[in-house]
């Protein structure tokens, strides 16, 4: 079994080498433009997956179809301070290691401008553990949304509620208090992601 893990994650590795290979040559020659919102606003969409917007800078590790930028997300030294009036990320800080995670949200909040807003979705523990009672208290039944996937870049490096996410934002250097976005009524989302999901803590913090 921990043969076949071993085999399927050096395939998946394979296949993203290719893929960043392949990005390399579109950006290259066929860069798709960042794009200009008509009211000049910034927004990043970090960790993007295929799950991308028009309205946003589309940033990942990984080469997908509409990605604008391939690079560490935790990493956004290419934007000046103060720059940037909106980060979405939508089920990717759990995968940030738990050492990084301070200095990361630090980052962001750095580029993001006074009263810009960073706005995420996590896999909810409380959510989850009331998923866990009412279904005859089935580990299988939350194990992924706990621990994440089996190969290393989709594994959860921490574990998130309300309480642990104003500790986690202030001691990052956010000084307002997280609040519950709804994703059917809030601007700027025509997402269909993870954040849709009922166990999904939403929250968004201005600086």
């Amino acid at each position: 079994m921990k043969a076949m893990r071993k085999i399927k994650s050096r395939l998946i590795e394979f296949k993203f080498y290719c893929l960043r290979l392949l990005w390399r040559v579109k950006f290259t020659f066929f860069r798709e433009k960042l794009p200009k919102n008509t009211d000049g606003k910034v927004y990043l969409n970090l960790g993007c997956g295929v799950n991308t917007s028009q309205e946003f800078i589309n940033i990942d590790a990984f080469p997908f179809a509409k990605t604008h930028l391939v690079r560490n997300i935790q990493d956004l030294t290419i934007f000046p301070s103060n720059s940037v009036d909106m980060i979405y990320a939508s089920h990717v800080i759990e995968h940030i290691p738990r050492n990084s995670l301070t200095k990361t949200l630090s980052e962001w909040c750095r580029v993001l401008k006074t009263g810009g807003v960073l706005r995420f979705g996590v896999p909810d523990l409380d959510k989850l553990i009331d998923y866990y009672n009412t279904h005859e208290k089935d580990v299988e039944s939350i194990i992924n949304q706990l621990l994440g996937q089996d190969a290393d870049y989709d594994r959860h490096c921490t574990i998130w509620n309300s309480k642990f996410a104003e500790k986690i934002l202030k001691e990052a250097g956010f000084s307002g208090i997280p609040r519950f976005w709804d994703v059917n009524t809030t601007e700027h989302h025509n997402f269909n992601d993870k954040s849709n999901r009922n166990i999904s803590l939403n929250l968004e913090i201005s600086k």
